[in-house]
């Protein structure tokens, strides 16, 4: 009898045993499923993008004629726009233009900086000439490299800003084009489709409508960031700086050397110095302030 309830608790350990490690193996699993189904996804969009710059005349033409990465640059303003229409509002981007000789073709420090400690999927197109119908042929090698990454954690969750069937109206230099609202991809997520030429501006385009009268034309004001700064804060005991800070609502933070017990250090936290520029046609940021941090249509007279 005493043999007989050893071998079951035997058996009974070994049920358990097996269960625990069956769990273990299907979250194992499951993550793994996981991780290749969001690689997989990332891979398609921004293959599929790349795919499409490279197939259209118009789009090669800009990449090879970029002097700028700015968006004051309007063959790399094109390029931005469709990247844009092809990015689901869900994800942020960025795009490089880089000649072929280039080092390196990383992204841009303020980039960097804003997308610590998040997973960044990348990929490249090369372009390297465009010879249209024979004539004029444009040969300058370069690359096209888009990197992207999750605004949220939830690749599946749309977060959408248009309706179906819903367009809008909005300016490509002196062009009204319109944007239509559907689900144009594989990702069950609505957007806005390619831009559909509407008219031509005789004297300038703003927010969609032709600007007329008074001599008054379509501009752009720009907020610019210096590398001074204001409202610093100092000796904040925190663990990770860079989400500490931003969270916070500055604009950065650095590491000020003290520790605070536990794996907490001591940083400093503060905002740059921002300016906001006049009303113009080509904008650029004025002296002392670099950087560019946003951009608005605007009416000059």
């Amino acid at each position: 009898m005493k043999n007989k309830r050893g071998w079951m608790r035997i058996l009974e350990a070994t049920i358990a045993v097996l269960i625990v490690s069956g769990v273990m193996i299907a979250v194992y699993s499951g993550q793994i499923a996981s991780e290749d189904t969001t690689s997989q996804y990332f891979y398609d969009l921004q293959n599929g993008v790349l795919d499409g710059i490279s197939s259209d005349i118009d789009l090669r033409l800009a990449v090879l004629n970029v002097v700028e990465e700015d968006l004051s640059d309007g063959n790399f303003s094109r390029l931005n726009d469709f990247v844009e229409g092809k990015i689901p509002i869900s994800l942020d981007y960025s795009i490089r233009v880089c000649d072929l000789s280039a080092e390196s073709c990383k992204m841009d420090n303020d980039t960097y900086i804003s997308t610590l400690g998040k997973e960044i999927f990348v990929e490249e197109a090369i372009v390297s000439a465009e010879v249209g119908a024979g004539i004029d042929a444009v040969y300058n090698p370069k690359k096209v490299r888009l990197f992207s990454w999750k605004i949220g954690d939830d690749i599946g969750g749309c977060v959408s800003e248009c309706s179906v069937g819903g367009s809008v109206l909005s300016c490509s230099g002196l062009n009204v084009v319109s944007k239509t609202c559907g689900e144009f991809d594989d990702d069950e997520c609505l957007e806005y489709g390619e831009a559909a030429f509407v008219k031509t501006c005789a004297d300038g385009c703003l927010g969609g409508e032709c600007v007329v009268g008074g001599g008054a034309v379509a501009g752009t004001r720009l907020v610019c960031r210096g590398t001074q700064r204001e409202n610093q804060v100092d000796g904040l005991c925190v663990s990770n700086f860079d989400d500490e800070c931003t969270n916070a609502g500055y604009d950065d933070g650095e590491d000020t050397g003290g520790g605070c017990g536990w794996f907490r250090d001591e940083y400093s936290c503060w905002n740059y110095v921002k300016v906001t520029g006049e009303c113009a046609g080509t904008p650029v940021c004025p002296s002392g302030y670099p950087t560019e941090v946003s951009r608005e249509d605007c009416v000059m007279s």
